[in-house]
């Protein structure tokens, strides 16, 4: 990142969340190289997964559900909603 790296920006994040009661958001390392990389130091600045690049869909899935799956279902939902209405709008 051209300002801050990840780990930086991550650490601001959570005293952000922390200063103005916001709830946490999930933050995943997206890297090209875990090698080496401490994982305890990712936690300890607030990231709560990591994949390295390249990663298959089915890992992104996996992450994405396991951290985000609430919302993923909302916006299922809400598409299933929208192309719904739009198929009957369409009908009209």
């Amino acid at each position: 990142m051209p300002v801050l790296d990840g780990l930086t920006a991550t650490t601001q994040l959570r005293r952000f969340e922390l200063e103005h009661a916001c709830p946490r958001a999930p933050v995943v390392a997206y890297t090209s190289s875990l090698f080496g990389v401490d994982e305890q130091l990712l936690r300890a600045c607030g990231i709560d997964a990591s994949l390295e690049k390249p990663c298959s869909a089915q890992s992104l899935e996996a992450c994405l559900t396991r951290w985000c799956g609430h919302e993923l279902e909302v916006l299922a939902k809400q598409s299933a909603r929208d192309e719904g209405g739009a198929a009957l709008a369409s009908r009209e």
